[in-house]
């Protein structure tokens, strides 16, 4: 089973990873701010205090995130798009917006890989304005 706790301050980040099996060479996806990410059907998530676990039900993979993680799976997994989610983190938080920008999407693409949390484009599920 694998274990990631993200750890992200707003003085240092850090991934530790516990288990670590990242894939040498894989290329992941780059993250769009305009898509809208969604929860897969076999992810649970349990919150703890200001923290959370989510675990893939499919593949066993859990991940530990701190108060500031989970504060950003909360907007970006309830939010019409990643950039509203981002906008309000900006909002919350004091820290450089470039820095909060890498931080976010570097914490989704984790999130991707590990089946914990897909993207799709913000229009797929509303009624077209025609």
């Amino acid at each position: 089973m694998l274990f990631i706790r993200w750890r992200r301050s707003l003085e240092s980040s850090r991934l530790a990873l516990a288990l670590g099996d990242r894939k040498k060479g894989v290329i992941s996806r780059m993250i769009s701010f305009a898509d809208r990410a969604i929860v897969p059907s076999n992810v649970l998530i349990r919150f703890l205090d200001q923290e959370s676990v989510l675990l893939n039900l499919n593949t066993e993979r859990y991940f530990g995130l701190d108060s500031v993680g989970t504060r950003m799976w909360q907007l970006v997994t309830s939010g019409p798009t990643i950039e509203g989610a981002y906008f309000q983190l900006i909002e919350e938080y004091d820290v450089d917006p470039d820095t909060l920008r890498s931080s976010l999407a570097e914490l989704l693409e984790h999130l991707v890989e590990n089946g914990l949390i897909a993207t799709q484009p913000a229009n797929v599920g509303t009624p077209s304005p025609v």
